[in-house]
């Protein structure tokens, strides 16, 4: 909706009166004419940047002293004045010209960031949309009317233009440059939180690995523990009953405890390389993973054959050579593994 601002020109029409004796032109490029349109545009544009409020609080944005100082910078001129129209039955003028507005460079360029900080178009662009030309720091529009009219006595001059546009343009260039420092201290604060949450999440998951790696290492003692307690019950018994058996039993019972003592040395070489290949990173394992599986079944078939070819006939030993063959291979890929975390970025 267009607004139109008539005001009288009282402060001027004095100002020329005391300085020059002269009373206010009623000339469409006179310069109190000019004077009174700059300062219709500056006051409708202070009112509406004043009016500004926080939607949360109700309380203004910015303050009026900075609002004025800011607008003091701008520079309104009207260029290639024409009359346009003449009342015959009045003294009112009708006029036409270019309003130039000027705009400091970095007022500009504080405005346009930001108004980047909240995603929004440049001043540029929104210059564009209400169709007022731009160049670098210079705003234009052509064609822009207003009109002038004396009072009946001389003493005072009106002017009434239509400045709808410019008060939105310039409002959004003087507000978004006050903005600036408000707006940098909450994107500062925001990448703070944002950093802080970050680091928090990332504490509760090594805090929640470090919980799991825990609960294995009890689990995984826990379960040494038991067998260590049946191996020994197991040996107390062959203890008891040695002195009643052959020969062979004594060899068989010595083949059995050479099993056991075989299967702990996998299980410490199978809980080291454990723990090494969980010390990796998700990544680092994924890699790996197509060559550990491959190496668990050579681990395998290796052993195996190792052990048939030893020992054709006796079960037990030859499950005590496949076991400790196994813990060796196991002892070797671990070194070999912690090398190969270690080589990739």
């Amino acid at each position: 909706m267009n607004i139109k601002h008539l005001t009288p020109l009282l402060l001027s029409s004095l100002l020329l009166s005391a300085c020059d004796k002269q009373t206010p032109e009623a000339s469409c490029s006179s310069e109190a004419a000019y004077t009174l349109i700059s300062q219709t545009i500056i006051d409708a544009v202070e009112k509406k940047t004043s009016d500004e409020k926080y939607t949360d609080t109700g309380e203004f944005i910015f303050d009026k002293a900075k609002i004025r100082a800011s607008l003091g910078q701008l520079q309104i001129a009207v260029e290639s004045v024409r009359t346009t129209k003449e009342d015959p039955n009045s003294s009112k003028k009708f006029c036409s010209g270019v309003l130039k507005v000027t705009i400091p460079a970095s007022m500009l360029a504080d405005a346009d960031q930001a108004k980047g900080l909240q995603n929004k178009s440049k001043i540029s662009e929104d210059a564009r949309e209400l169709d007022i030309d731009n160049n670098i720091n210079v705003f234009t529009k052509k064609d822009f009317e207003y009109s002038v009219q004396p009072t009946d006595d001389g003493k005072e001059l009106y002017v009434e233009s239509e400045n709808t546009l410019w008060v939105s343009l310039l409002n959004d260039i003087a507000s978004s440059a006050l903005l600036k420092p408000i707006l940098e201290v909450k994107k500062a604060e925001q990448i703070r939180q944002n950093a802080q949450e970050k680091q928090e999440v990332e504490n509760l998951k090594q805090e929640a690995e470090a919980s799991k790696l825990e609960a294995e290492r009890l689990s995984a003692l826990q379960e040494k523990q038991e067998a260590d307690q049946l191996k020994q019950d197991l040996l107390a018994k062959q203890a008891v009953i040695a002195p009643e058996q052959s020969a062979d039993n004594n060899q068989m019972q010595q083949q059995e405890v050479a099993k056991y003592k075989a299967k702990d040395a996998l299980d410490e070489a199978n809980k080291q390389i454990n723990i090494v290949w969980k010390s990796a990173t998700k990544n680092t394992r994924a890699v790996l993973l197509s060559e550990q599986r491959k190496w668990l079944k050579q681990r395998e078939n290796e052993c195996e054959r190792k052990a048939s070819i030893e020992e054709p006939d006796n079960s037990i030993v030859q499950e005590t050579i496949k076991l400790y063959c196994m813990a060796a291979m196991t002892n070797e890929r671990t070194d070999t593994l912690k090398q190969k975390i270690a080589s990739i970025p």
